[in-house]
């Protein structure tokens, strides 16, 4: 996979932020829910719960459940928007709550983040103008988390602000985007204007993510690849950063809709996972 300079790459982005267009322009390309969980509609509920495999004759066992962010129920509504996300830690054990709420054009307009006995930890709204995402800002309670502002210029990028204090820029982000309005560039810096991270990232002739090069001031450089099936699932993922290089085969087991209830992560020449993930799907009705 190729190397990129990342000074001059954002040097490059940051040098995109020209005068504001007075247009309606937005990103058309946006990743569904649906798409984002590697689900085929008209799913109304998702259950996944990851594993840690152990190696028997024969084959391997799930030993035990993976402390993993992952471990979450979803619900959508029959437009495949997510709109409840709860968590579960590695015993099973509701952790929190996580509620969307949409307009009627189907733009998020809220989140709000509870606990087991439904205290508010966290809420974010969303707000609009000329069709287009402009602010969010999200609390801790009574105190701010953070604020993002968004400015759209000319055809091909946007950069957001974004404060953790009222009125003290902490830093900003340039999002550029092709033609399709695919996401291709994302640099952050801090209001110094220090270079904190920065992703180019590359799509594949059906649109899908194949390659991601990046890089953190607290991870350094790293540089991704996907693979896909026939279906559409990711089946290889290759990963080269500081620890070296990573390459994980995925395999996958179908239900009657072509969405996988199963997915086996596996270290590439080796036929026994690590991982194994299970999801439990319910679907609408037609």
């Amino acid at each position: 996979m190729k190397r990129t300079n990342f000074s001059a790459a954002a040097a490059v982005c940051a040098g995109l932020v020209l005068a504001a267009s007075c247009s309606s322009w937005a990103p058309e390309q946006q990743v569904s829910d649906y798409e984002r969980n590697e689900l085929k509609g008209p799913v109304a509920s998702m259950r996944l719960i990851p594993y840690l495999v152990d190696s028997v004759d024969g084959g391997y066992e799930a030993v035990r459940v993976e402390p993993s962010p992952n471990n979450v129920y979803l619900e959508f509504d029959r437009d495949g928007r997510t709109t409840l996300n709860r968590r579960f830690n590695s015993r099973g054990e509701r952790l929190s709550d996580r509620v969307y709420e949409y307009d009627s054009k189907g733009r998020l307009i809220s989140t709000t983040l509870t606990d087991t006995t439904g205290k508010v930890l966290e809420s974010a709204s969303y707000t609009y103008s000329k069709g287009r995402l402009v602010s969010v800002r999200t609390m801790d309670g009574d105190s701010l988390r953070q604020y993002s502002e968004y400015t759209y210029y000319d055809r091909d990028s946007v950069v957001m602000d974004f404060y953790f204090k009222e009125n003290e820029r902490s830093g900003y982000r340039v999002m550029t985007y092709d033609s399709l309005g695919n996401n291709i560039t994302n640099v952050t810096r801090n209001d110094e204007g220090m270079l904190m991270s920065s992703f180019e990232l590359g799509y594949d002739s059906l649109g899908r993510k194949d390659t991601i090069t990046s890089f953190s001031v607290f991870f350094g450089e790293m540089n991704s690849g996907m693979d896909y099936n026939d279906e559409g699932f990711c089946i290889r993922s290759v990963m080269n950063g500081r620890a070296g290089v990573a390459v994980y085969d995925f395999r996958h087991k179908l239900d009657s809709h072509g969405n996988w209830i199963e997915r086996e992560s596996c270290p590439a020449g080796s036929s026994t996972p690590k991982r194994v993930e299970r999801r439990e799907l319910t679907y609408y009705e037609n």
